[in-house]
């Protein structure tokens, strides 16, 4: 037996998993929107071994019957048991609509559903507007044209623009979720921003240039998936914002890496910039380290012949950028971890020649107290560590996914390990 509590239960969790899509919809078929819920009602032998459950459950729902929003249902039938006679027994629920969808689970489900059918239109209402206000207007010739072939009279859709409704839709779904996160000046924002790019589809410009009150760079970060997605509808490509070009961090650790001595007096040995600005540098280093904590970049010493990089993570595809570091022995350091172990795999696809270092199974098991869980372990497929790499990998997870940050390990035996790694060329 479904008790009402329960069958709200249900019917939220449904909501709840098709929120984004069913708020999407278009308003008739939000009203076309429907969910059946079987109450499970007692067989006789039910009713029988305890006749008060069964009333009251009964009698729960006769009452809730009066309550119900419009556009539900609740489902009756009379059966007659030989033992216990002739009972009328609720069966099922209907409830037919969006709207009546909410109204039955009520509170926070529906306050959301709400929000985001209303959003959702909103967002809608500006790109069919702009679909609209963008159709090529036709001339007569055109207009007889298009009747002799049997096509619908109207505005030619520009090209490229993504008037299908069924594609809005999809777009709206996509970005249900952010779009419902955003408080209500925030969304307002996000439609400024939409329609300003809508209607400057060929400028370009930096995040803080777009003239929208209360947007930054921040902002724009924060919500660029959404606005892109938006955009695309009717722009496909790439938003027209012009983003800050990725920098390397670097140190020359001994003037001699640098070709030209004019160069080395004038040149900052400790350099953030773009790979195509570095990748100019007169760099001859015998040895190039790439850490990948940035205080263990900022913390080596002099050291002959050698520059230290910050790997900056998962970017560190950019350092395959530098010509100078193809010729060059690198010796990289990670956190011990499986997602420093993907960083290392990442890095070597570019720059084969890498080899690691305090990144094996001894370095684990030697700092065992040092050692923190790893919450989300990487599941990527590394086809470019060594042997002993791998081994370090299945040893963290035999332990149970854990960790051993770089910054933990003493400065002294990490310098130590570092120039054996030099050394070894």
């Amino acid at each position: 037996m479904r008790s009402l509590s329960e069958a709200r239960g249900l019917v939220r969790e449904r909501l709840t998993r098709n929120l984004t899509k069913w708020a999407a919809a278009l308003a008739q078929e939000g009203a076309a929107l429907s969910v059946h819920v079987a109450l499970q009602p007692p067989t006789e032998a039910q009713a029988r071994d305890d006749a008060a459950a069964a009333a009251a459950w009964a009698r729960e729902w006769a009452q809730a019957e009066t309550q119900l929003p419009a556009g539900a249902t609740l489902h009756w039938t009379t059966r007659t048991w030989r033992r216990l006679g002739t009972q009328r027994i609720p069966t099922a629920l209907d409830l037919v609509g969006r709207d009546t969808i909410g109204a039955f689970v009520g509170a926070a489900p529906q306050r959301d559903l709400r929000a985001l059918v209303e959003r959702d239109a909103a967002l809608r209402s500006l790109l069919e507007e702009f679909s609209a206000a963008t159709a090529e207007p036709q001339t007569p010739l055109a207009l007889h044209e298009q009747q002799r072939n049997g096509a619908p009279e109207g505005g030619r859709p520009r090209p490229g623009a993504g008037e299908d409704t069924r594609t809005v839709t999809t777009v709206l779904q996509r970005v249900g979720s952010s779009v419902l996160a955003l408080d209500d000046d925030d969304f307002g924002r996000l439609r400024e921003v939409v329609a300003w790019l809508l209607e400057h589809p060929g400028t370009a410009l930096r995040p803080r240039q777009l003239p929208v009150r209360g947007v930054d760079t921040k902002w724009f970060g924060r919500h660029r998936g959404t606005v892109a997605k938006l955009v695309e509808v009717m722009h496909p490509g790439p938003l027209p914002i012009v983003d800050a070009d990725p920098r390397i961090r670097l140190r020359v650790l001994d003037d001699a890496v640098i070709g030209s001595q004019l160069v080395a007096s004038a040149l900052p040995h400790d350099l953030a910039a773009p790979p195509d600005e570095l990748a100019r540098l007169p760099l001859h280093p015998q040895v190039a380290f790439v850490f990948e904590n940035l205080e263990s970049v900022l913390a080596m010493p002099a050291w002959a012949g050698a520059v230290v990089v910050h790997g900056g993570g998962y970017a560190v595809d950019l350092l395959d950028r530098l010509p100078w570091l193809h010729r060059t022995p690198i010796v990289y350091w990670g956190d011990l971890d499986s997602h420093g172990l993907a960083i290392l795999n990442r890095l070597r696809q570019h720059l084969p020649q890498v080899r690691s270092v305090l990144m094996d199974a001894d370095t684990l098991r030697t700092h065992r107290d040092l050692w923190v869980p790893e919450p989300t372990p990487s599941t990527a497929t590394l086809e470019h560590l060594t042997d002993a790499e791998l081994g370090a990998l299945q040893v963290l997870h035999d332990e149970g996914d854990v960790r051993l940050e770089q910054e933990r390990i003493p400065w002294r035996l990490a310098l130590e390990a570092l120039q054996m790694a030099a050394d070894r060329g």
